[in-house]
């Protein structure tokens, strides 16, 4: 079974994968960065990250959903990709009517995205935008952004 892992991932896994899908998981995930970080991990240099997570905005019901201990907007998830490491290529919310589709690559360069930037945002809508941050203590918060035109 030297194809499969449960748990700890094997250490010769690092950086052979052409791509990685995950469909509806990250929002299960008690911490997402760790997650971001071991796909980029698992990636080869310029290796494409491919997954789906729901669209609060679009299906607020996702809220009700007792297992999802997560719930993403746009910006939370791009800050979470280029901190971990990737290049956001797409963040789709029109090809599916309730998720995010979204398309990384993984960059070798390291970059922060500072909680002050909200990249791309569709600027002729309103919207409340939940992000989870990490403050300098490894605590995450939940912070509630309202973007205004």
């Amino acid at each position: 079974a030297e194809n499969q892992a449960i748990g700890e991932l094997p250490s010769d896994w690092e950086g052979s994968m052409d791509v990685v899908v995950s469909f509806f998981a990250l929002e299960h995930v008690a911490d997402p960065r760790t997650f971001a970080d071991e796909v980029h991990w698992l990636l080869k240099s310029d290796g494409v990250f491919y997954f789906l997570v729901p669209n609060i905005f679009t299906n607020p019901a996702d809220f009700m959903v007792v297992d999802h201990i997560n719930h993403f907007s746009e910006w939370s998830l791009h800050r979470l990709l280029v901190n971990a490491g990737f290049v956001v290529q797409d963040i789709d919310r029109k090809a599916h009517s309730s998720a995010w589709v979204v398309v990384a690559t993984k960059s070798d360069v390291e970059a922060v995205v500072p909680a002050t930037e909200v990249p791309n945002i569709n600027q002729k809508r309103k919207e409340a935008i939940a992000i989870q941050i990490t403050d300098g203590t490894k605590i995450p918060a939940i912070l509630f952004l309202e973007v205004l035109v």
